[in-house]
């Protein structure tokens, strides 16, 4: 009875100490883990905060074509054309506009559809 006493304390006594272990570990995760994850939700904050409003930043236009006609044959007197551009054309030596960018849309409702 004794043996089992004895093995039953060291059992004990070397759980106790990988448990402490462990725990210090373990504690060690979760703290750098909070710490990470408070990070995270600041910087996701201050991103959203300073998000832009590109649509309140477009200039629209329209752009009239005038007697269109299709490959049918089928014409149209004017074709509009609806558009927005942001900022400014910025153009090469040979006149050509280097930073335009062609979003097409469908053919219902306006642009920001």
């Amino acid at each position: 009875m004794k043996v089992l006493h004895f093995r039953y304390v060291s059992q004990a006594t070397r759980e106790t100490r990988l448990s402490e272990e462990s725990r210090g570990i373990q504690g060690l995760g979760s703290k750098l883990f909070s710490v990470i994850w408070i990070l995270i939700s600041l910087i996701a904050l201050n991103a959203r905060s300073e998000a832009t409003d590109y649509l309140s930043l477009a200039k629209e236009g329209s752009y009239v074509i005038k007697d269109f006609t299709f490959k049918s044959g089928e014409t149209l007197k004017e074709l509009r054309i609806n558009y927005a551009t942001w900022g400014e054309p910025k153009k090469d030596k040979d006149g050509n506009i280097t930073n335009a960018v062609l979003l097409c849309h469908g053919t219902t409702g306006r642009w920001q559809n």
